[in-house]
């Protein structure tokens, strides 16, 4: 390998793709072989290719590329270090667009390069690189590829130790302007790690530093509770609980918008959302009382609202109770905005899965449409069914308990009715909710108010425990083994009939007594104890 390498001979203006991807990698290869022999090579000439291969159109020449850069650093700071504060910025400029990438092995390339330059650039150089490449750095550990955010980790560790936040801080207008670009990027997995990248900000982050880019932050958030992918919607929400919970007095301003948001989202089709949203709603509720009192009605009247609207579902709805030919939760829509053609055209809607948007992690997913910082929904849903509003109200009744345990105690007696409710296709998904929430709720209303309603709830549950439905056979015997333990298998067993001790010893989905009601290894037959023994052998002792 001589000193001097011809441009045309590494990558020659003429080549296709493929030679270029095959000139890069082994460029890439050669560096990391040679190692800090390889310096003088480096000279301005080949600096320009490896600038022009991190931003080329093939995504395999990026990567390669980005390789490479990480081992130029290598090299350069092996050979002459004063050569890699030079060449940093550009280098630094370059990992970043890498770290933005649409495609998960040029992001991860990208890493490996920042993890190069920072471990290789002396601290006092910092300054001039990390505004580049922290914002990137920091977004890819919540990176939806595991191998990208196991590695981008690893680096942040590495490199910035516990000094990751104090770094954040310095660079907080960089950083959370970045973030709100993201929360529009076209990948929706790139979205939803914003929203938990902005949560994390608004929690961790010195809030004199972190205050004034709140406001952004939180609007950036709003406009991804309206994004066309419930998942994005689903952190965007929890985020938002996040910030409000962590800044209550920069997120007040914004409790009126996210409210009927959250509220809405009870009632959405895809069931993660619905539980999503009431976490989000009482974990509002039970924040700092300037939150909760304006957050706590609003969720209770919602409560109130929703929680018997199961009766409301028609009958005899197997059918189509639980249809996902049109998508789960996306596809049918419901006002203006929708795409792919799924209107057509007379009011009615495809049902037949053919005009439906298709959601893929990464870069497969198409440009859908993102949300709007308006009063505008975001265009894609399922038809609305009344079972769903009281799936969400149950959830919203768990969270809610362990803020004001005397209002959902006045709900047991709905939540009995709801237990009951087995008229529509879906009340299985309805009862896996109630039984997998009733503990929970119980154990925050307390044991008194709890143990009055409890003789309504044993029927349906045993009921449900003998069902032909594994999973709400499982969420039954669940609940049957919770609320034993909590109250005691004495106290339990007195409350039920013989039948039902019957079905409880006999079903495979009860387990067994936990805690300290695990039971003892029987005696054997016969076995004499250790206080018999000795009481026996004084009696002899004083009757010789």
């Amino acid at each position: 390998m001589t000193a001097s390498i011809a441009h045309h001979a590494v990558f020659p203006r003429s080549a296709s793709t493929p030679p270029k991807k095959s000139t890069t990698q082994a460029m890439h290869g050669v560096m990391a072989g040679t190692g800090p022999a390889f310096a003088p090579c480096l000279d301005p000439e080949l600096h320009g290719v490896l600038m022009r291969a991190a931003v080329h159109a093939n995504r395999f020449v990026r990567e390669a590329a980005h390789n490479a850069l990480a081992d130029a650093c290598v090299v350069l700071a092996a050979r002459d270090v004063s050569r890699l504060e030079s060449a940093a910025g550009d280098y630094a400029g370059r990992i970043a667009l890498g770290l933005a990438d649409s495609w998960n092995r040029v992001r991860y390339a990208a890493v490996a390069a920042a993890r190069a330059l920072l471990a290789t650039l002396p601290r006092d150089g910092w300054q001039a690189v990390l505004p580049a490449i922290l914002p990137g750095l920091a977004l890819n550990r919540h990176c939806d590829a595991e191998g990208v955010r196991a590695a981008a980790q690893a680096a942040w560790r590495e490199a910035l130790g516990d000094q990751g936040r104090a770094w954040l801080a310095r660079c907080a207008l960089g950083v959370a302007t970045y973030y709100v670009e993201q929360a529009r990027a076209a990948s929706h997995g790139v979205r939803e790690a914003a929203c938990a990248c902005i949560a994390e900000f608004v929690e961790r982050v010195d809030p004199g530093a972190a205050a004034p880019q709140t406001p952004a932050l939180l609007r950036a958030l709003l406009a991804c509770c309206r994004d066309a992918s419930w998942p994005v919607r689903d952190a965007a929400a929890l985020a938002a609980a996040r910030c409000v919970a962590a800044a209550p007095a920069a997120c007040a301003p914004f409790l009126p918008r996210l409210i009927p948001i959250w509220c809405a989202a009870l009632w959405e089709s895809v069931p993660s959302v619905r539980e999503g949203a009431a976490v989000a709603l009482g974990d509002a509720a039970a924040g700092p009382p300037a939150v909760r009192d304006v957050v706590l009605p609003a969720a209770l009247a919602r409560l109130e609202e929703s929680l018997l609207m199961a009766a409301q579902q028609p009958r005899d709805d197997a059918g189509t109770g639980n249809d996902t030919r049109a998508g789960n939760g996306v596809g049918l829509r419901k006002g203006a905005g929708l795409r792919n053609g799924a209107d057509q055209g007379d009011g009615t809607s495809s049902r037949d899965g053919t005009a439906q948007p298709q959601f893929a992690w990464g870069v497969l997913a198409p440009a859908l449409a993102r949300g709007a910082d308006c009063c505008v929904d975001h265009g894609y849903t399922k038809e609305m069914e009344p079972w769903e509003a009281s799936d969400g109200a149950i959830h919203l009744a768990r969270e809610l308990a362990r803020t004001t345990p005397e209002d959902i105690a006045a709900r047991l007696p709905a939540l009995a009715k709801l237990a009951r409710m087995r008229h529509f296709g879906a009340s299985a998904s309805l009862q896996q909710t109630l039984w997998r929430s009733l503990p929970a709720i119980g154990r925050d209303v307390g044991k008194p108010a709890f143990k009055r309603e409890l003789p309504r709830f044993l029927d349906p549950l045993f009921a449900a425990l003998t069902c032909d439905q594994p999973l709400v056979a499982a969420a039954a015997g669940g609940c049957v083994s919770a609320l034993r333990d909590w109250l005691g298998p004495g106290i339990w067993a007195g409350r039920l009939t013989p039948e039902q001790q019957a079905l409880q010893r006999d079903s495979p989905d009860v387990l067994p007594p936990a805690g300290r009601f695990v039971a003892r290894p029987a005696r054997p037959a016969g076995a004499a104890s250790v206080s018999g023994t000795l009481s026996t052998g004084l009696s002899s002792l004083s009757l010789a």
